[in-house]
Order: C-alpha cells, then structure tokens, then sequence
C-alpha cells in the first residue's frame, strides 16, 4: 500500500507542476533554490532507505514503511516548491528548467516505486528475485533516482541553476556547441570529401543502399570551407557573449526585466536552427532548383545574428556601455555581428568550379 501511495503521489505531483500556479506577490528565489535542493537532500535519503529495506535477498518491508511514507510527502511539497517558481518575476528559462528537473525526478521515483511494486507481487517472483533482471531493476532505478539528484545538486554547469541568469547561459552555451559541431563537420567534409577513390566493395551498396562516405565536388566543397570559417567565427563570438556578458552579471543593467533575458534563449534556438538550415544546403547541387534556397536560408542565418546583436545590446548596464570600445565591449559586439552577417549575406556557389 505504501509503495502504491509513493506511485500514485508522484504521477500527481508531476501534473500539479503541469497545472502551476505560482503565489503572489512571488517568493524568493533564493529561498525556493535553498529548499529544493533540500528537499532533494531528504529524498535521496528516503530512496537510499527504502532501497536498502526492500533489498530482494532479505527484504524487511516494516522498515520501508516509514521511508515511503515519506517519499509520498515530500514528493507533494516538492511540485509545490516547484510551482512557486514565477515564470515573469524569476524567469522563464530558470522555472522550464525547475519544473522538468522536478518532473525527471518525481518520474524516476514514480518508477522506482514500480519496480518494487513488481518485486513483492507473488512468493515465487521474491523467491528469485535477486537474481534476475527483476532484481536488478530496483537497483537500476535507485541509481536514476540518485544521479538526477546528485546532478542537479552539483556546482558545475550540470547543476540547478539559481539563477534566470544562470539558466540562460546553460541554454545559450547548449546552442553554441551545435554551432561549433557544425564547424568539425565542415572540417571533415572538406578533408575527407576531396578523396576521389573509389570506396572497395562491401555488399552494403547493394538493393540500393549506400553506407559509404558521401563524396562532395568542387562547389559543394568550397561552400564548404566558406562555411567552416564563418561559423567558427559565430561560435567564437557566441562564446564571448556567454564570458563577457551571461558570466559577468555585473555588466548587466538591473533594470533588465527576466523577459529580455529569455529572449536570449530564443534567438539562440533560432540561429542554431537556421545555422544547421544553411549547412544542409551543401548537399544541393549549384544547377538544383533548390539552390535558390541557398540565398533565402543564410539570410534567415544572417538575420538571426543581427536579432542576436539587438538583444545583446540592450542588456548592458549604462556605465559599461559607455565604456571603452575593446573586445567585449558593447561596440565591440556591434560591429562583429553587423561585420559576420553581412559575411553570411555574401555566400554564393562557387560556379566556375560547377564541373569539377
């Protein structure tokens, strides 16, 4: 019974964070921060005892009693903690990354308190039940439970942030590394894309499968390399945005409402999107009628950056802005966005290589 409770407690949980209705006026953040990861503190316990009780090879369901009866509590008073968090006064990107953290961990509790469920329905199932996959999955399911908690709970970039500001960073350098993986490839295409050898036979190619390298000629490489330059330097300035700006709260006017900081995320997504857009259109041919796309898709890339650069702009607090003009200055970022989107907006097919 108790094991059910923990189930049905966490599935409900996780639907009352869906269903969020945050006090007003709002909380502290820092307050909400301190007791989640309290509260996460407490349920790693809770899980780890009740695990350890309900151990198949000598399970001691007396002692589980009191471990699930706690899970089922404080999985309720952590959807509420969760549900406090106001999307407008703390932060949209902060309160989606809170919530889906909360409901990865109520699931994975949820699923834990299954796989024990699954162990105590019959004498024959505990009987055995240490050896086999059934035994094992408890084990499995513990261990979900407690790397999400140690997860969030650690002082790296994997941890919870406590902050909008922190949140953004974490979604505007999960963008920026799309970019830069985007940059090897290029590499790759343009060193290993020249091979004309003939691949040797291996039967893959047969009934119209081909699994082998996929050759580039002399446009597609060209674009290409264009690319690979112009995106390393995307990536690069994509990285000083996040040192100079997301890393220096200082540098950022106090007046900027959370909304203008999740705009950043925003306008992140969209240019990793109309960055992996433009890439795709090296595989088109210079004579496709497709390649008219090429133009429309690096000016959506080109337009994306220059979107970036007015958001950028108007997060800078006044006496930075009016600072010197050196790299990572306000200027600075200005002139390297307006310089790398007019670069994007010059890309063409390299024609008179058409036939190479």
């Amino acid at each position: 019974v108790a094991l059910s409770l923990v189930a049905e407690t966490s599935r409900s949980a996780s639907a009352a964070v869906d269903r969020a209705s945050p006090p007003s006026p709002p909380l502290p953040v820092a307050s909400l921060h301190a007791d989640l990861l309290s509260l996460l503190t407490l349920l790693y316990s809770d899980t780890n005892k009740l695990s350890i009780a309900l151990n198949p090879a000598s399970p001691t369901y007396s002692a589980a009693l009191t471990p699930a009866k706690d899970i089922a509590k404080r999985v309720g008073i952590l959807a509420s903690n969760a549900a406090s968090f106001d999307p407008h006064a703390h932060g949209r990107t902060l309160t989606k990354e809170v919530h889906q953290l909360v409901k990865d961990i109520l699931s994975a509790i949820r699923e834990l308190a299954q796989a024990h469920l699954n162990l105590t329905k019959d004498d024959a199932q505990k009987s055995k039940a240490g050896k086999g996959a059934a035994g094992e999955e408890y084990l499995v399911k513990t261990a979900a439970v407690h790397n999400l908690i140690q997860r969030a709970k650690s002082s790296g970039a994997d941890g919870l942030s406590e902050s909008n500001l922190q949140a953004v960073k974490k979604v505007w350098d999960e963008h920026g590394e799309t970019i830069d993986d985007s940059v090897f490839e290029f590499k790759d295409m343009v060193e290993e894309g020249g091979d004309e050898e003939e691949d040797e036979e291996d039967g893959w190619d047969e009934g119209g499968f081909d699994f082998g390298s996929i050759k580039i000629n002399g446009p597609q490489r060209k674009l290409a390399e264009t690319l690979e330059g112009l995106y390393k330097r995307t990536f690069e300035l994509h990285e000083e945005v996040s040192k100079s700006m997301l890393s220096s709260p200082s540098r950022i006017s106090p007046d900027i409402p959370q909304d203008a900081l999740d705009l950043l995320t925003e306008k992140a997504s969209t240019l990793s999107y109309t960055a992996d857009e433009l890439s795709s259109r090296i595989y088109c041919q210079p004579e496709d009628p497709s390649v008219m796309e090429l133009h429309e898709v690096r000016d959506e890339f080109a337009d994306a950056l220059e979107d970036i650069a007015k958001s950028v702009d108007i997060l800078w607090n006044n006496e930075d802005k009016k600072g010197v003009a050196g790299k990572g200055s306000s200027a600075w970022f200005e002139k390297q966005y307006a310089e790398l989107a007019k670069s994007i907006r010059s890309i063409e097919w390299s024609l008179e290589d058409a036939k190479t």
